[in-house]
């Protein structure tokens, strides 16, 4: 089963809800308990790159942790199916991020997760679901998580897609900057990268934060 790393969440009353999310997760499919902790790893990371202050890195971190957690109500075989999904199945992917909010909502000291996972694959041009919200109308904590999950998808074995390797990762996501990614979030895994702090359990405590510039619009 996986759990919670302790470093990810400092709130145990937290971390123990989410570990019993995680186990929900992880029992449904596997891939994405593992991925769920990756994610949250990495966005942390970005986080603190960031700048921001340690209880939104803390938010953030929570965040990654249960971004999947709508998953749960879609069938098995549309999440590990290998070929291209059809569009009654896409349709039911896309509502992940709907679903998890919901759920996020009625849980005691979860609310505030609510709309960071509601919009956590929203796109900074608005091409992207479930409101089509564009640029900083979408929650700091979204673009994050949005940037750490597509890094994670890119760069690990999953039972549909290729791994693609960590620089070209980087690379496709710095191609992306400015239309599907924040262009600040995706300006700090490429320092991440460069820096080579990108670890698989996070390394955000002893990483200053750098001046990266924020989008003005």
């Amino acid at each position: 089963m996986t759990q919670v790393p302790n470093a990810l969440v400092a709130d145990l009353g937290r971390a123990k809800r989410i570990d019993q999310l995680l186990a929900a997760i992880d029992e449904h499919d596997h891939y994405t308990g593992g991925h769920s902790c990756r994610v949250a790893a990495q966005a942390g990371l970005l986080a603190r790159l960031i700048g921001l202050d340690d209880r939104t890195v803390e938010r953030v971190k929570a965040a990654g942790l249960v971004h999947d957690i709508g998953k749960v109500h879609i069938q098995r075989h549309i999440l590990r199916k290998r070929s291209e999904l059809t569009e009654c199945e896409l349709a039911q992917m896309k509502m992940h991020p709907i679903t998890g909010a919901a759920m996020l909502s009625y849980i005691p000291g979860m609310e505030e997760l609510a709309p960071i996972v509601l919009h956590h694959h929203e796109r900074w041009d608005g091409q992207g679901y479930p409101t089509g919200v564009s640029g900083i109308d979408i929650p700091l904590e979204s673009r994050i998580i949005f940037v750490a999950d597509a890094f994670d998808a890119m760069t690990t074995a999953r039972s549909y897609g290729d791994i693609v390797g960590t620089r070209l990762a980087i690379e496709e996501i710095d191609r992306c900057a400015g239309w599907q990614f924040d262009p600040s979030v995706a300006h700090a895994i490429k320092l991440a990268y460069d820096k080579k702090w990108l670890e698989p359990n996070g390394i955000e405590d002893r990483i200053p934060a750098v001046d990266i510039p924020r989008h003005p619009y």
